[in-house]
């Protein structure tokens, strides 16, 4: 092999040089790069057809009023949840997490890009519709927004 490649002009051996690193450059795209990113696609669509689930879980599990309730009347746990959740998508609000509080008796949840306007009507909305009050608040300016605020709360529904 070595006297075959010596026996090759200085041309023909640049020319096998760079059709050896385009030959490599493809067989590097098709046999890693290629199932990557269709690994990558199946696993947004699965996350997208789970976090739909969700949601139509959580909207049925708040139609039915089913879920505990503290002896008061007032919803905890995943009826509370199901509640804000369903709250949430019918005004689009952005919720990015949600997670229930150590008690069971309230839900936390995160938004990270919203209007404060449009925040603090949603929330003046589940008070006056659901009794659903925040009990606990952090907003701030969101990192990347002038006019926006990102908020972690933690609601409850009740006095």
């Amino acid at each position: 092999m070595s006297s075959w490649w010596q026996t090759l002009s200085r041309r023909e051996r640049s020319l096998l040089m760079a059709m050896a690193v385009v030959v490599g450059l493809f067989l590097i795209y098709f046999a890693l790069m290629r199932p990557l990113f269709a690994w990558r696609a199946s696993g947004e669509i699965a996350l997208q057809n789970a976090q739909s689930t969700a949601i139509l879980v959580d909207r049925a599990t708040a139609a039915a009023g089913g879920g505990a309730t503290d002896g008061q009347g007032a919803a905890t746990g995943p009826a509370l949840r199901g509640i804000i959740t369903a709250s949430a998508s019918a005004n689009d609000i952005p919720v990015a997490a949600f997670q229930l509080s150590q008690s069971g008796a309230s839900v936390i949840i995160s938004i990270e890009t919203i209007t404060a306007s449009r925040l603090y009507g949603w929330l003046g909305q589940l008070e006056s519709e659901r009794n659903i009050r925040v009990t606990e608040a952090r907003i701030s300016r969101a990192r990347f927004g002038e006019t926006t605020v990102q908020a972690r709360l933690t609601l409850s529904q009740g006095n």
